[in-house]
């Protein structure tokens, strides 16, 4: 995508990243959605601006299970999905009671970053073109069918926060499948997406471009965030221990 983004229409109101933030009077509101997962390195079509941003709100974990991307009916892969920080510990505590097997979740550990670095879940909000959000809309609600729904949450930019669509594997959908956050934990979903393939490639390039992709954000922000690293990690403990160890398999 090129750097150089078209300039926000008329009728528009627009924060210091260039992305449309509130209609005027008698024009429709801009549709921004976020991408923190495969919408990062894939984005969707008629994109009009992209600005990086994070949210304070969610973890992001493989927990999604994939069957019409990334897996199988027979062999589901894991993709991520956003994992609200007020539940999460209720999670570890549902899966401890339910299997003695699973280790109780404890929030970030293994490879914990330190700072406020760990609250935030790096990614993009896309703006699209007015005359296009409901050609938009329907290819999203097609690509994200695996047991996504569409909120809406405040993503912080550099331009300030912006009220922006995101598709979330809800906790009660089918395809939802936590673990822990413990060595074994993450070694089973380590071992799970190397084995996994579906009709969109690969489960370990899913996690391998999820990482190129951070690192990119990374790099691109580094400069107006001390928090962020500029020397090729992505940022994301997590997402960096699974690929660390999909890589020594």
């Amino acid at each position: 995508m090129s750097s150089r983004q078209p300039g926000p229409a008329a009728s528009d109101t627009v924060d210091s990243s260039g992305l449309s933030v509130a209609p005027r009077e008698g024009t429709t509101a801009p549709f921004l959605v976020f991408g923190y997962g495969s919408l990062i390195w894939r984005p969707p079509p008629h994109v009009a601006r992209r600005v990086p941003g994070y949210i304070t709100t969610h973890y992001r974990r493989f927990w999604q299970l994939s069957e019409d991307h990334r897996g199988t009916v027979e062999r589901p892969g894991r993709v991520v999905t956003l994992v609200p920080k007020s539940r999460y510990h209720s999670i570890a505590a549902s899966l401890s009671s339910l299997s003695p097997s699973i280790a109780a979740l404890s929030g970030p550990s293994p490879g914990e970053v330190t700072g406020a670095a760990k609250e935030k879940c790096w990614g993009v909000v896309y703006e699209i073109h007015p005359t296009s959000v409901e050609e938009v809309k329907a290819y999203l609600t097609v690509r994200e069918m695996n047991g996504y729904s569409c909120l809406s949450l405040p993503v912080h930019t550099t331009g300030g926060v912006l009220l922006s669509s995101v598709y979330i594997g809800t906790l009660d959908n089918p395809q939802f499948s936590a673990t822990s956050d413990d060595g074994d934990g993450l070694m089973r979903v380590a071992k799970h997406i190397k084995g996994a393939a579906g009709p969109s490639g690969p489960n370990e390039e899913y996690l391998l471009n999820l990482g190129t992709a951070l690192a990119a954000i990374q790099a691109e922000v580094a400069a107006e965030d001390t928090d962020l690293h500029a020397d090729g990690r992505c940022g994301d403990w997590y997402v960096e221990e699974l690929i660390r160890l999909v890589k020594s398999m």
